[in-house]
């Protein structure tokens, strides 16, 4: 993902649908409260590092095997309270403890594969 560090105060974002293999080129995004992500290449959960106000992340059917980069959010300021993961290839129990740290979260989506 490129050429979206200049919008600095954008809150919604939705690139489902695009074919995206990485979650790279996000930082900046301060402002940025909706991300959609659903329905690309996805292996794993990265580039959250500036997405403090992030409130949902839809991360449904893609390949994601990984959620180590959630502990990105897990500063006391996160404010992410949903996130979609239906459809994804997260087979290991233990990819659970990612989910830990982030304080606000208050639903997250299984299901499928």
């Amino acid at each position: 993902i490129s050429g979206l560090s200049a919008f600095t105060r954008l809150t919604d974002l939705n690139l489902s649908s695009n074919a995206i293999a990485t979650m790279e080129g996000l930082r900046g995004l301060v402002a940025l409260e909706r991300l959609d992500l659903s329905c690309n290449l996805l292996t794993q959960v990265q580039g959250l590092v500036d997405l403090l106000k992030l409130q949902e992340l839809r991360l449904a059917y893609n390949r994601i095997e990984s959620l180590q980069g959630l502990q990105q959010l897990w500063a006391a300021e996160a404010c992410l309270w949903f996130l979609d993961l239906r459809d994804n290839c997260v087979r290991s129990p233990r990819q659970i403890l990612y989910l830990g740290g982030c304080r606000s979260l208050r639903e997250v989506q299984f299901s499928g594969k």
